[in-house]
C-alpha cells in the first residue's frame, strides 16, 4: 500500500518529531532497532514468559517508530504502542485505570473531532 501511494523510488523521508532522534543513527538503524525490540516484546509475550514485559518492550518500539517518523504518522499505530505500553505498566493495585483513562481519552477526542470538524 504504501509503495502505490509513493511509488517504489520516493518512500517518504523519515523526519522525526523530536531533532534529538536524528542523533540516534540512521533511518535503517533505527527501523531495525525497533524491529528487534519490538520481536523480542511480541516472543516474550508468545511465550508467556514475561508477558508484561513483553508488552512494555512492544509498546516502546511502535511508540519509537511513530515517533522517529512524522511522514508515516497514524493514531492507530500510536494507540496500539500505548495500549500495549499501559498493559506492561500494570499494577495490580492500581487495576485498570490507567487503560480506562485512555479509552476515555481516545473517545473523548473522536467526538470533539466530530463536533468541530465541518467535514464530518
Amino acid at each position: 500500500m504504501l509503495l502505490a501511494r509513493f511509488g517504489a523510488d520516493a518512500l517518504p523521508r523519515q523526519v522525526p518529531f523530536l531533532a534529538v532522534l536524528d542523533s540516534f543513527g540512521t533511518p535503517d538503524q533505527w527501523i531495525t532497532a525497533c524491529k528487534l525490540v519490538f520481536l523480542t516484546g511480541s516472543a516474550l509475550v508468545l511465550s508467556g514468559f514475561a508477558i508484561q514485559t513483553g508488552c512494555l518492550l512492544a509498546g516502546l518500539a511502535l511508540i519509537a517508530k511513530v515517533i522517529g517518523n512524522m511522514p508515516l504518522f497514524s493514531n492507530g499505530r500510536l494507540f496500539d504502542g500505548v495500549i500495549l505500553l499501559l498493559i506492561g505498566l500494570y499494577v495490580p493495585q492500581r487495576g485498570l485505570q490507567f487503560l480506562r483513562l485512555q479509552c476515555y481519552l481516545l473517545y473523548t477526542g473522536a467526538v470533539l473531532s466530530k463536533l468541530i470538524d465541518p467535514d464530518w
